[in-house]
């Protein structure tokens, strides 16, 4: 299996060389040239969209004070009775950032979700290097829903997370069974009614074990995340974690 997930890396490095060779690379939040730049944003975007946080909660990725004991959770998790096992994230679900997410939602927007997941890799390499994962999973929309919104951003930011650890991207476990109004538009409190019964395992599949990570682009409640993961865990999951570009915080 380490093998194979060199082979991988090592391919996808030179399909970005030569992507790169046929079209310079700009920032993909402003279009400034990047000319020998290592990354997908400039300096500017990234010290913007990708926010210096000292302090985490462990459970739930959300900045806390100094001193905190929180591997069972914080203020903005503790009453939350997910099946997550953990959340990472970015930052939070704020200013430049969240006007980032925003922009996801409009078609071409892949350069920016991609580069996203490539700061998401880099914030998080070390712990999830650590967790040895098997898969990774994006959280799956609706039919009716992918007919409308041509970006995918769960499954753009997972290609990348998943080509990045060298692991297998699986979108045919989990599928989403009820349509529903959009989790943006409610409450707290509707957003976990809302989802209810919503995701259920696609047929003939079963996990024996296994780690996964399940991908979103926004965790707020946690709900859609944590849908999955039950699915994921009645499918014989063995623990399943979220990696959101951003941690909202509030309602």
């Amino acid at each position: 299996m380490s093998g194979w997930r060199t082979s991988a890396r090592v391919v996808g490095d030179w399909a970005a060389a030569g992507r790169d060779l046929v079209f310079p690379p700009c920032c993909a939040a402003c279009r400034t040239n990047l000319d020998g730049h290592a990354r997908r944003l400039c300096d500017g975007c990234r010290g913007a969209l990708v926010p210096v946080i000292v302090d985490r909660c462990r459970r739930c990725s959300a900045p806390v004070g100094p001193h905190l004991d929180t591997a069972s959770g914080c203020v903005h998790c503790r009453g939350e009775k997910w099946k997550l096992r953990r959340v990472f994230s970015l930052g939070p679900y704020a200013e430049r950032l969240r006007e980032a997410c925003l922009r996801l939602k409009r078609p071409g927007s892949e350069p920016l979700a991609a580069a996203l997941a490539e700061e998401l890799f880099a914030a998080w390499e070390g712990e999830w290097a650590d967790q040895r994962y098997d898969l990774v999973v994006p959280v799956p929309h609706h039919w009716r829903h992918r007919l409308w919104r041509t970006q995918q951003v769960p499954v753009t930011l997972a290609r990348i997370v998943g080509r990045r650890l060298g692991l297998p991207v699986q979108m045919h476990l989990v599928r989403k069974v009820k349509f529903t109004p959009l989790q943006a538009t409610l409450s707290a409190t509707e957003r976990r009614l809302n989802l209810r019964s919503a995701f259920a395992p696609i047929a003939g599949t079963r996990l024996v074990g296994g780690q996964i990570l399940v991908v979103d682009d926004v965790l707020t409640t946690g709900t859609t995340a944590d849908r999955v993961a039950r699915v994921l865990l009645e499918l014989g999951a063995e623990s399943v974690d979220a990696a959101v570009i951003a941690r909202g915080l509030g309602r």
